[in-house]
């Protein structure tokens, strides 16, 4: 995981070979930034890889998606936050059922 202003790029021979076994070989990322224009290459990395979340083609678009939560699996941490997702992430539903005696 990075946090900062530092992208970590690997070097592989053949990325459609390569890049998912190297995603597969570290601890579950907080999110995978995967950036291609097929379609197909896409749909595999998200399928094949396990992250927190996905970014295609962006950054820091995710970030900025109020609509879309954000978390960890994993080592990166569990549950889900921002927005609506944070207050239902800290509040406890308590159900409660009663019966006729």
């Amino acid at each position: 995981e990075m946090f900062g202003p530092i992208l970590c790029v690997y070097p592989v021979d053949d990325v459609r070979k390569d890049a998912i076994d190297v995603v597969q070989s570290y601890p579950k990322p907080l999110i995978s930034f995967v950036f291609s224009e097929d379609k197909a290459f896409v749909e595999e990395v998200v399928t094949r890889t396990d992250s927190g979340a996905v970014t295609v083609n962006g950054v820091t678009d995710h970030f900025m998606f109020p609509g879309f939560p954000f978390g960890g699996v994993g080592n990166s941490g569990v549950g889900r936050y921002h927005g609506k997702y944070s207050f239902l992430a800290f509040s406890h539903e308590k159900p409660v059922l009663t019966s006729k005696l």
